[in-house]
């Protein structure tokens, strides 16, 4: 992947493209395209002189970051309809995406055995950007069930939790750190989730079939909850996009 201000590494990355056949792909962040519309565009025609690229060999990644509220999805739409706009011919690129992530960095803020609705303001930036009479609708990109920046910090064993992603929201329940019960909580977790109303099924994937029958295998550990709950968003978004057309 390729960044906008890359100068050297655009070369490596050109020799790698004629090695592999795979394309290249530019990642565009908020910083980029808050330059001006016509240099933003003539960044990128000099950018791809220098890869010896055309625009249908080229991934166009226009990455929002963390959107964390309405004001941030209306900003991020705007951005993006502008970067549509400054760039000549947006049909031509091989892919068009516009990434963002709404999920929070933690859990602090849902309370221990009480049902958290987050909402995925991501999906709801591109139902805004579906909406606007683009030349070109991008396709979506979100950062699942994870905060779009990797938080540093002293590391902590987290309670027994489950992200389960539904049509407009995450719902989130988690169990208490230091419980007696442990990990074991996660069987309980994973029960409250299987019996709401916008649980999937186990059909639509293992990881649900997981979530809807986990005692047939351990709790877990921290790792083991984020594949499920990372698993399950993919297939419930493909299940989403190829019959209903929106994430």
């Amino acid at each position: 992947m390729v960044r906008l201000n890359d100068a050297e590494p655009a070369h490596r990355n050109a020799r790698l493209h004629v090695e592999s056949g795979n394309g290249i792909a530019v990642r565009l962040d908020v910083e980029d395209m808050d330059e001006d519309p016509e240099d933003l565009a003539e960044a990128l025609r000099t950018l791809l002189r220098r890869l010896g690229r055309t625009p249908a060999e080229v991934d166009l990644l226009l990455d929002l970051g963390a959107v964390d509220g309405d004001v941030a999805v209306r900003a991020g739409v705007r951005m993006v309809r502008d970067v549509l706009h400054a760039l000549p011919e947006p049909e031509l690129w091989r892919g068009l995406v516009v990434l963002s992530g709404a999920f929070p960095t933690d859990l602090q803020a849902v309370q221990p055995w009480t049902l958290g609705e987050l909402p995925r303001r991501d999906a709801m930036l591109h139902d805004h950007l579906r909406r606007r009479p683009l030349s070109r609708v991008p396709t979506f990109g979100d950062y699942a069930v994870a905060h779009p920046l990797l938080v540093m910090g002293p590391a902590f064993s987290a309670a027994p939790q489950l992200r389960y992603t539904a049509s407009d929201r995450w719902l989130v329940l988690k169990g208490r750190r230091n419980d007696p019960e442990g990990h074991e909580q996660f069987h309980r977790v994973c029960e409250a989730i299987a019996q709401h109303p916008e649980f999937a099924g186990a059909a639509l994937g293992k990881a649900d079939a997981r979530s809807a029958d986990s005692r047939r295998e351990g709790p877990g550990n921290t790792s083991t909850w984020q594949a499920i709950a990372t698993t399950h968003h993919l297939d419930y978004l493909v299940h989403r996009l190829t019959t209903l057309g929106e994430p």
